[in-house]
C-alpha cells in the first residue's frame, strides 16, 4: 500500500514539528508492511514507536502553540485526541491480529487520520506561525 509521501509544501516552518511529521509518516510505512505482509511482531513493535512518538510530538506541538498563545489550541488538542484513539485502536488490532481485513481497515483509518493532521489540521496554524516569524521552505 502506498501512503502519503512528504512534500515541502507541507512544512508548518517549525524544524521540530516538520521533522516529527516526516519521522510519523515514514512510522506509518513500517505500519503498513508489517500489516500487509502479516508480521504480527514487526506491527506490535512500529506501532508501540508511532504511539510513542505521536504523544511526544502531540505535547510538543502544543507546548509551541500554546507558548505562541494560538487561538484554536482547544480544538486542536480535541482533533490529537481523535488521532490517539485511533492509534490506540490499531494497537489493540496488532496486539490481537485478529483477522486481516479488520487490521488493514484499522490501519487505513489511523493513516488518514495522520494524513489529515498534517496536511489539514496543521495548515490550520500555518498561517498563524508565520504571523509569528516561522517560516517554512514550501
Amino acid at each position: 500500500m502506498t501512503i502519503f509521501e512528504w512534500r515541502e509544501i507541507f512544512e508548518v516552518g517549525v524544524p521540530e514539528i516538520d521533522s516529527d511529521h516526516q519521522a510519523l509518516l515514514a512510522l506509518a510505512k513500517q505500519i503498513g508492511e508489517a500489516v500487509f505482509k502479516s508480521n504480527n511482531h514487526g506491527c506490535k513493535d512500529a506501532v508501540a514507536d508511532f504511539v510513542a512518538l505521536i504523544n511526544m510530538h502531540f505535547n510538543r506541538e502544543e507546548a509551541i502553540l500554546q507558548s505562541l498563545g494560538y487561538p484554536d489550541l482547544p480544538a486542536h488538542i480535541t482533533y490529537h485526541t481523535k488521532l490517539l484513539d485511533s492509534a490506540a485502536k490499531m494497537k489493540t488490532a496488532c496486539d490481537t491480529m485478529r483477522s486481516q481485513h479488520e487490521l488493514e481497515e484499522c490501519y487505513r483509518h489511523m493513516v488518514a487520520f495522520l494524513i489529515d493532521d498534517i496536511v489539514r489540521g496543521d495548515f490550520a496554524f500555518k498561517s498563524f506561525l508565520q504571523h509569528k516569524g516561522y517560516r517554512s521552505k514550501g
